[in-house]
């Protein structure tokens, strides 16, 4: 399987940002400890359950047929 991953969706600090910026370092590819990645088929369910127990997430893409990874 593939993903497409939605770049605007992915919740970077703009400290994070500004350094990435000055490095030219691309910010998706950096280590990010702390952080889960889940894989549902009802995103809505489990954004309900973290949002009410005050954890911040993010819908960052979808999984794909073809076997790509694109950032759009």
């Amino acid at each position: 399987l593939g993903a497409k991953i939605y770049k605007g969706n992915l919740p970077i600090l703009p400290l994070t940002n500004k350094i990435c910026t000055k490095l030219n370092i691309n910010p998706a590819e950096l280590i990010s400890s702390g952080s889960m990645l889940i894989f549902a088929p009802d995103e809505k369910i489990i954004q309900k359950i973290l949002i009410n127990n005050n954890i911040n997430c993010s819908l960052i893409g979808e999984v794909t047929e073809d076997k790509t990874i694109d950032f759009v």
